[in-house]
């Protein structure tokens, strides 16, 4: 069951990571600039340090 929940984890940060790329532009001037914060890498050392490296590696082919 905590698989399943490390899966939707995953992919609500992968969408929420896509969304903030799009809806926050900066403008330094003339110069648009993208911010992006890569929440699912974030999430996926988070797991690989707390849980184990074979949830990470799965969750990474995954989502990757």
């Amino acid at each position: 069951m905590h698989a399943l929940y490390y899966f939707l984890i995953g992919i609500v940060l992968f969408y929420i990571d896509t969304a903030i790329g799009l809806i926050i532009p900066m403008q330094i001037g003339t110069k648009d600039i993208i911010f992006v914060p890569h929440l699912t890498l974030m999430y996926l050392l988070i797991i690989c340090v707390y849980r184990s490296f074979g949830v990470a590696i799965i969750l990474s082919t995954v989502l990757g």
